[in-house]
């Protein structure tokens, strides 16, 4: 079956969390994260758990089964919030776990990619992307397709 695995990107960028980026989830994070931590650490806790977020790491994160989220000091971190269009790539999402994640050095490409979409801008806080042109759309769809196309191959041989 060939189905359309069109995603909307809903927004993205670089961040420098705090302790107040900790919050209970609520209908705004009802959407799939991408998170690139570069420096500090925070906490998710999520339906089934808590998960720590460290720099070194990709995560691919549910915010449909989040249920807070801590930083106690400090986290730099490249995010990318995104949802799917196709209902049949939204299902399969939810068939893997509420937060997965490994080394970036497995993900060195996408990596240097996120970092090359998102500039690690000079400001003390940074502001979502609002720039967006056809040749930065399709960098990012690509970039989350490649992702997410790793995830499924995971699930598809049950190693998730």
């Amino acid at each position: 079956m060939i189905d359309d695995f069109n995603l909307v990107l809903l927004s993205g960028g670089f961040y420098r969390c705090d302790p107040t980026w900790s919050k209970p989830a609520t209908g705004i994070d009802q959407c799939y994260k991408l998170y690139f931590p570069v420096g500090g650490r925070a906490r998710l806790e999520m339906a089934g758990g808590r998960h720590a977020l460290v720099p070194q790491r990709v995560y691919f994160i549910s915010g449909f089964r989040l249920r807070r989220q801590l930083c106690p000091r400090q986290m730099s971190v490249y995010w990318v919030h995104f949802v799917p269009e196709s209902l049949y790539l939204r299902y399969l999402l939810d068939q893997l776990p509420p937060v997965v994640s490994w080394p970036r050095r497995s993900a060195a490409a996408s990596y240097r990619e996120i970092c090359e979409i998102f500039e690690e801008p000079f400001t003390e806080q940074s502001r979502p992307r609002k720039d967006s042109s056809p040749a930065l759309d399709c960098r990012i769809q690509a970039l989350l397709l490649g992702l997410i196309s790793r995830l499924l191959e995971t699930l598809d041989q049950g190693r998730v």
